[in-house]
């Protein structure tokens, strides 16, 4: 569990603001701040931005507003506004598929922001991050689900373009560590395998020193622990 927490607290302090670029311009000062740790001011500013007031901006605002929240401490409201923003994010993609589907033409500045693919992750992993912070590992176990159930979601729009976003390496090692917290080893070596795989393969290119120590120790503690149980009867 304490390895669980640590790994939380440095992912946290990692987490950067995510978004498109048609608002970066606009909020340019609010993530520097951010960055400096300048949380309420950064709040001040987010909320007397223009993404509060836009409706099409709905889903951004509060992908914002929650990280910053976090930071500050207010766990219950920053776990609020991701989950509206789960909401949002899922209504918004049976919009856009309706759409689609009856070819329906519209001007990209018109429409609301929907939410990109790693976006729709994040707000599990974030999640899942505040839940661990306040050893609540139940409601941690039920991010770790949907993190999953959103991975497979992803995959299967984008299965004749393996290009796209599908996976999230990062995800998955996370999701192993709370099931590994709860004894749930099978799930845990399910998430820690995809998570080497991934880290081994597509991000490769993008993450300096290759496949993280502590994913690799990880992944050999939990094997080495479910052949223990295994030799002696178990399940």
């Amino acid at each position: 569990m304490q390895r669980l927490k640590l790994f939380s607290v440095l992912c946290l302090a990692a987490l950067n603001f995510q978004g498109c670029a048609s608002y970066t311009e606009e909020t340019r000062d609010i993530r520097q701040l951010y960055r400096g740790d300048q949380f309420q001011t950064a709040l001040e500013k987010l909320d007397a931005s223009t993404i509060k007031n836009e409706d099409k901006n709905r889903l951004l605002y509060r992908l914002e507003k929650a990280m910053i929240l976090d930071r500050m401490g207010d766990f219950k409201k920053s776990r609020n506004l991701l989950i509206e923003a789960d909401k949002i994010a899922d209504e918004l993609y049976t919009v856009s598929i309706s759409r689609t589907a009856a070819s329906f033409v519209m001007n990209d500045g018109a429409m609301d922001y929907s939410g990109e693919d790693y976006e729709k992750v994040a707000i599990h992993t974030q999640l899942a991050l505040s839940f661990i912070g306040t050893n609540e590992l139940e409601s941690a176990r039920v991010q770790a689900k949907k993190i999953n159930n959103k991975l497979h979601e992803i995959n299967q729009q984008y299965e004749k373009n393996k290009n796209r976003y599908s996976e999230d390496a990062f995800a998955r090692f996370l999701s192993g560590l709370i099931f590994e917290a709860r004894g749930e080893l099978d799930d845990a070596i399910i998430d820690y395998g995809r998570a080497l795989e991934l880290y081994s393969s597509e991000y490769a290119r993008f993450v300096v020193g290759g496949v993280p120590a502590a994913l690799v120790s990880s992944y050999a503690q939990v094997l080495s622990k479910t052949w223990a149980h295994r030799q002696v009867g178990g399940p």
